[in-house]
Formats: structure tokens, C-alpha cells, sequence
């Protein structure tokens, strides 16, 4: 059985030197026009969230650099990484990815709405190597299209530009580019172009002059209603510099750990999209106030809105899970005064943990952080935890599994019963146009389509499906994939553009990659892969008495989903005593918070979850979970609260002989409630928390 594991180990983080995070009130940045529109928004989100103003002047990424490096903005937007001579001389310079963009090649050819243009032709065309638009090499990869005998007249900004240096870095890649490989914000001096000083009238001289072509942010080409090309990719696939050949690129987006700078040139996405950034100094005077704007880009869903709403990419979740350290490191006071590290295995994981986190610390702790850590950077993070004597489980939520398809034509689902689903992994049932397939599915094409069985490398959600099928571990031990991928995003693209492959997947990522996939048939019926008709199902019996496993024949289940699985968030069962002598550790708080021990959440954890396709286990059921495992935990062997208990009916003692009943009366009433909170946390202590999933 996989178990995915993470650890929150609460730490000290803070040497105290400042005050600066809980006065701020407004933040001001200048920098990247491609960013402009959506900091503009953002800001409007985050002064309603949190009460600061952002105000940002958009006035390029070179001036923004020039006019952090000087001192005179808290931050910098920028689409154009710094220099190394820049981090020699600001040794405190932090920069942080925040979206993605994709940049548009713009043009004007009267009479043409799009074009194809391949890799190689786009660099020839920018270096003046193609100089007019009936060129056999743009006519190659445009055969339908009468293009024009005349002179293509290159378009480039005059200014130092973020733009600029993504769509050269993008051409040294694509080949045949003379400029420096690393990319330049100013356009070289040696190539002919049209320059013009900044973007708005660029826009204005393609849009108005026949046979231009220049280049641009895709918020901006869409807004003014300019035509763009489509562009080649190295696979040979024609993408649009649209939000999911954008998204596809960001998910193969490979980050520097130390600058958190990368490049997004070349994918088998859209091939020529960029990273904008949020610059700053650790040690200025608002930096605290900034990496909370930067926590709350990054993990809130209300960003991520806000990103996507204005035609960017927000950052997926195996870059955030990179990211975010650099945030979680801080030095201030205000910003972060104690760690509760959560180790994730997979990305999914990661943002639930990361949302549940920005939930808790604006919520209920403001100065405890939650943050995501990969297995490596805690040597506890095993498969071996959620089975240990040392761990006590608490089943989390429920997420559902589904097989994505690809049958060759465009459908939704395929209905299937789940012997045949069985057949298929066994290798009983090997081809799309057996008869058992099409006897419910009739659409499926009788012509012969070898299945081919898709997996990641790690090979988490195969064998989650055939544990559900009750395989025995020796075979699931023993499965074979006919094509194996690094990771599930890759899996997830192999089967949209695959016809014939099939995968297990997380629901998660089969809807957000909109592929078909199968549903059960169950008792005669088929069953959708939805949320409620699993998690209603899921009872204490689901469980196994220490509620580490599943109990697959448990009689809720019936008639159900049949395939899921169950995050668990685990707790060491004992920690050192010095890890409790200050009262509650952050981990158990946040524990707690997250499994609904504290009923005034109003529901905000559920709709987190929710939100994130997996379903809560809450209610009854939650109560019924606490109950029996949070007595298992201890702190150095012992229970540690009651003696803080009996300490406040000793004080109590004394403020009423020293102030009168008036007085005790009124502490009295807030013992009453300050005990019932310590009857709800009696033995609920340790440092280290952990979950699984099963």
C-alpha cells in the first residue's frame, strides 16, 4: 500500500530585530508593463483581504530594476532576471516568480486573421535573415494561406524591456540568432528593426501599418484586438500563445533553487512564454509586508483567480512548492515566529497543504507559518511513518481517482463495469475495440486501437487504483505500465494528444486536463466520479480500528465510487517535553484547526478542501476520528496540560484574595472557557506531524 508522507516539525525561526510587518499600510513597486493590469488587480484583492495598498507605476522592467536597486520602491516587477554584477552588489536581492506570461508574435497582414510560423523562420525573420512575407520558408508551413510579395518591417522596443529579453532568449534557442544567448532587454544595435519607445504606441504602429511584425504580451495583443501568429513548437505541434499551451509549458518549468529564475523557451507547450517576477531586498524596510503580498499570490485561491481572469498563467503547483522557501525563511518580527514544515510527495499535496496554510496563518495564527518541504529535507519522511508504533493517523480528506481515456474521439466518459476495468490492467482486455468495451459504448470505433497503459514514474496512483481492486501486493508489486513518464502532468498530456492510452489519475488533474474518463459501472449503474458519491459514503468502519488502512468491504461503500483514496494527516505519538514546556506546539494547532477541532471555523476548511476537488471528512465522522486517536499522543511520555490547569486555579486563587469576587468572577468565566479548550487539547502534544495518504 503507497503511502504518501508529509512532517511539520514546528521551529523557532525568530531572532527579534524589528517591528515593521503589523504597521505597514501601503507598498509601492514600479517595473514590467506585462505585469501592470494584473498587480493592478491583485492590489485591489489584497487591500480588501488585508487592509495594505499596493501601488505600482508601470514603467518597464529595466527602470523598475534601476529604481529598486536606488532604493526607491519597496519592490520591483520585472520580466528580466538580474545579472550576477546585480547580486554582487545587492547581496540581499530576493527575486520571486509569480505568473507566467505567454508573448504574442503580433502582426498586421491585411486580409489574414493568423499564420504558422516555425521556430528557426521566427528567429530568421527577427535577425533580418527573412525579409519579405512570401518567403518559401513562411509559404512551407502556410500552404492555404496567399501571402503577400512585400517587405516584412520588424517592430522592436527602442527602451529597456523584460519583453525583449524572453522573446531573445526564446530566438538563441530557436536557432539562427546572432545575439547573445542569454537574451538582451535592449534590442542589438546591429540588427534593423523599426524602434519605437514604449509599448502602448508599439501597439498603435502595428495595428495601424500593413506588413509590421513585432512582439507582445498576450493581455495586451488581446485588448487592442491584434491578430498573432501561431508558433511551432519542437514536438511540431502548432500552439497558441493561449492559457493552456501556456499552462503546459509552466508545468515543465524547472526553477534555479538559488535565484528562483528559469526559463520557459523551447517546452512542447507554447514555446515562447516567460516568467515575471517581484524583486526586493531582505533587509529593506517593508520587506516583511512584501513576502506576505507574495505569501498570498502564491497560495490564496482569490489570486489565483485574479491571475487567470487576466489571460496569465498563475504558477503550478511544483513551482510554488520550490518558491515558497525563499518566502518561509524570513527574519522579522510580524512575519513569521514559528514553523510548522509539511513534507509533500506530490503536488496536489502540496496545495492543499499551502491553501489550508494561508487559511490558518491569516485566520487563526498570524505568527505561525505552515509551509510545504519535498521528502529529502527530513530524514523521518518515509513510507514506513503512517505504519510506525511512533505515528497516530488521522484520516483528512477524500480525494477520488479517476482513469482518464483516450479512445480517439471526443467524449466525456466511457462507461465500463469494473471487471472490465480489472481486464484491462491484468492485460485480459488489450484493444478499444473489444466487445465488452463497446457492448455499453457503442460510439467507441470498431476499428482495432491497441489500449496502452500510461504511468508516472513513481507510480502513486496505479497502484492506489489496484490496491482498490483488492490486488495483493505481490502483483501490484509486479505491474508493468507500457509507457512510463516522469510525472503525472507529463501523463496527463501523453493521454490528451494519445489516442489508444488510458492512466490512472488523480480526478484533480483528469478534470483540469478536461480528459475523458471512465465511469464504473456499479450494481447495473454507472457511477460518476464525484465527490458525493464517495465522501458521503466514507463511515468509521471505512477505516481499520488504528485507522491507518482502508476497509474495503465496509457496507457504506456499496453502490458507491469505487475508486479513492484518503490523505491522512499523522502526529508523532510522543515528543521531547521541551517541545510542549510553552504550552500548545504550532503543529498540534494547526492540527487540530485542519481536522475541525475548533467548531468555529464556519465551515472555511471544508470550503478549502472542497475547493480543491477533495471532500472533508467532517462532522460525526471528524468527531469519531479525534476522539479516538488524539488520546494517543503524548509529551515525554506524559500529559502535560492538567499541570498548566491546576496553575490557573492557583492564580485565580490569589487574584481573588487580592482583588475581591468582582474580579475572580470574571477570570472565573474565562477559565470556565479557557479549561474548556484544554479538555478538548488534553494530550494532544509532540513536535512532528505527518500525513499520508492510503
Amino acid at each position: 500500500m503507497h503511502h504518501f508522507t508529509l512532517i511539520a516539525v514546528a521551529t523557532a525561526l525568530l531572532q527579534v530585530t524589528q517591528s515593521q510587518n503589523l504597521t505597514v499600510t501601503r507598498l509601492d513597486g514600479s517595473g514590467s508593463t506585462l505585469l501592470c493590469s494584473v498587480l493592478e488587480a491583485l492590489a485591489v484583492g489584497y487591500k480588501v483581504k488585508i487592509g495594505v495598498d499596493i501601488e505600482y507605476q508601470c514603467v518597464g522592467s529595466g527602470a523598475g530594476k534601476q529604481a529598486l536597486t536606488n532604493g526607491g520602491v519597496d519592490f520591483a516587477g520585472t520580466d528580466a532576471v538580474f545579472r550576477d554584477v546585480d547580486y554582487e552588489e545587492m547581496t540581499d536581492l530576493q527575486m520571486i516568480p509569480v505568473i507566467a506570461t505567454p508573448t504574442a508574435i503580433i502582426f498586421n497582414l491585411p486580409g489574414l486573421s493568423t499564420i504558422n510560423l516555425g521556430r528557426s523562420t521566427l528567429s530568421k525573420i527577427f535577425s533580418g535573415a527573412i525579409t519579405n512575407w512570401s518567403d518559401q520558408e513562411i509559404l512551407l508551413t502556410n500552404p492555404q494561406l496567399s501571402l503577400p510579395n512585400s517587405p516584412i518591417e520588424v517592430v522592436v522596443r527602442n527602451e529597456s524591456s523584460g519583453t525583449t529579453e524572453i522573446l531573445t532568449k526564446a530566438l538563441s534557442v530557436f536557432g539562427n540568432w546572432p545575439g547573445d544567448p542569454a537574451g538582451m532587454t535592449n534590442w542589438p544595435d546591429n540588427l534593423n528593426a523599426t524602434r519605437i519607445q514604449g509599448s502602448t504606441i508599439l501597439l498603435d504602429y502595428v495595428k495601424t501599418k500593413p506588413y509590421t511584425i513585432s512582439y507582445m504580451g498576450v493581455p495586451d495583443a488581446l485588448a487592442n484586438q491584434l491578430t498573432f501568429a501561431s508558433l511551432i513548437n519542437k514536438a511540431g505541434r502548432v500552439t497558441i500563445p493561449g492559457w493552456d499551451d501556456g499552462k503546459s509549458a509552466v508545468k515543465q518549468l524547472t526553477l534555479n533553487t538559488t535565484t528562483l529564475t528559469g526559463d520557459l523557451m523551447d517546452t512542447t507547450g507554447y514555446p515562447l512564454s516567460g516568467l515575471s517576477y517581484i524583486a526586493f531586498r531582505r533587509g529593506s524596510a517593508k520587506s516583511c509586508a512584501v513576502m506576505s503580498f507574495l505569501y498570498w499570490v502564491l497560495t490564496s485561491s482569490e489570486a489565483d483567480s485574479v491571475i487567470s481572469s487576466n489571460s496569465r498563467v498563475p504558477l503550478s503547483e511544483n513551482v510554488v512548492n520550490v518558491v515558497l522557501p525563499a518566502l518561509y525563511d524570513a527574519r522579522c518580527e510580524g512575519f513569521i515566529e514559528e514553523m510548522v514544515r509539511v513534507t509533500t510527495m506530490h503536488p496536489h499535496e502540496t496545495t492543499l497543504i499551502n491553501t489550508l496554510g494561508y487559511s490558518y496563518h491569516s485566520a487563526v495564527s498570524s505568527r505561525i507559518m505552515v509551509r510545504s518541504d519535498t521528502p529529502e529535507e527530513i530524514s523521518l519522511a518515509s513510507d514506513d511513518w503512517n505504519n510506525s508504533s511512533e505515528a497516530v493517523s488521522f484520516p483528512f480528506v477524500v480525494g477520488l481517482l479517476g482513469v482518464g481515456v483516450n479512445f480517439g474521439i471526443a467524449v466525456p466518459s466511457i462507461e465500463l463495469p469494473v471487471d472490465v476495468i480489472e481486464g484491462i490492467f491484468k492485460g485480459n482486455v488489450t484493444d478499444w475495440s473489444d466487445s465488452r468495451i463497446r457492448e455499453k459504448n457503442n460510439y467507441v470505433p470498431a476499428t482495432p486501437r491497441k489500449i496502452v497503459i500510461v504511468c508516472e514514474e513513481s507510480r502513486i496512483w496505479v497502484r492506489k487504483l489496484l490496491e482498490m481492486l483488492k490486488w495483493p501486493a505481490e502483483a501490484i508489486a509486479n505491474f508493468t505500465p507500457d509507457v512510463v513518464l516522469p510525472s503525472s502532468v507529463d501523463v496527463a498530456l501523453y493521454v490528451k494528444q494519445t489516442p489508444g492510452s488510458v492512466s490512472p489519475l488523480s480526478m484533480v488533474l483528469a478534470t483540469e486536463w478536461e480528459l475523458s474518463v471512465i465511469h464504473p459501472i456499479v450494481n447495473d449503474l454507472p457511477v460518476l466520479p464525484s465527490l458525493d458519491n464517495v465522501g458521503r459514503s466514507v463511515t468509521s468502519n471505512t477505516f481499520s480500528p488504528d485507522m491507518k488502512s482502508l476497509n474495503l468491504d465496509d457496507p457504506s461503500l456499496k453502490g458507491s465510487y469505487p475508486f479513492f483514496y484518503v490523505m491522512y494527516l499523522t502526529h508523532a505519538r510522543d515528543v521531547p517535553k521541551t517541545s510542549c514546556k510553552n504550552g500548545m506546539p504550532g503543529s498540534v494547532d494547526f492540527l487540530t484547526w485542519a481536522l475541525h477541532y475548533e467548531t468555529s471555523n464556519d465551515n472555511a476548511v471544508d470550503q478549502q478542501i472542497a475547493g480543491l476537488g477533495l471532500y472533508p471528512i467532517a462532522g460525526g465522522l471528524g468527531e469519531i476520528v479525534l476522539s479516538k486517536q488524539f488520546g494517543k499522543l503524548t509529551c515525554g511520555g506524559g500529559k502535560i496540560f492538567v499541570k498548566e490547569e491546576n496553575r490557573l486555579w492557583v492564580i485565580l486563587v490569589i487574584v481573588g484574595v487580592l482583588s475581591g469576587v468582582a474580579i475572580a468572577v470574571g477570570v472565573a468565566a474565562f477559565i470556565v472557557k479557557w479549561r474548556a479548550a484544554v479538555s478538548r487539547y488534553n494530550n494532544l502534544y509532540g513536535a512532528n506531524v505527518l500525513a499520508t495518504e492510503t
